[in-house]
């Protein structure tokens, strides 16, 4: 595909600079120590060991430049949905702050609808629309197919 602003061939598509450029990190490392000190109480020792997990992404700048769309997350629905459920399990909760809780169940079920109506149905045409995005490596541009 020849870029439309300077018709260079030196183009690529958002997914391939994305995937290219994207890099999953998962790493584990162990340790082991011992140690031997002579001070005022006496000769006192030590033994330790640590095991650490290292997880992650490392992208790059155009990477994450043309990265795709993202879904809508229902965390912020679910934590609110739990906190009305718990205002209403709780006897002690006095009946006022059962109305906070009340909105507090109303607002993530409201929040949870609208995500699932962004997730099914305009987050598709937005990644079919990046599907189709180009960039050229020589003057910038990005397009559309």
């Amino acid at each position: 595909m020849n870029c439309p602003k300077c018709n260079s061939e030196n183009t690529q598509k958002f997914s391939v600079i994305y995937e290219s450029g994207t890099s999953k990190i998962n790493l584990q490392s162990q340790s082991f120590g011992a140690g031997l000190l002579d001070g005022l109480l006496g000769n006192q020792g030590g033994v330790g060991a640590a095991h650490t997990d290292t997880k992650g992404v490392s992208q790059t700048v155009s990477a994450n430049q043309t990265s795709p769309p993202l879904k809508k997350s229902n965390i912020l629905a679910y934590l609110l949905i739990g906190a009305g459920i718990v205002s209403f399990i709780i006897d002690r909760i006095p009946i006022q702050e059962r109305f906070i809780g009340l909105a507090s169940l109303g607002g993530g079920g409201y929040l949870f609808y609208l995500n699932d109506i962004y997730n099914k149905k305009q987050w598709p045409e937005f990644y079919n629309a990046w599907m189709k995005m180009w960039k050229c490596n020589k003057c910038g541009n990005t397009f559309s197919e």
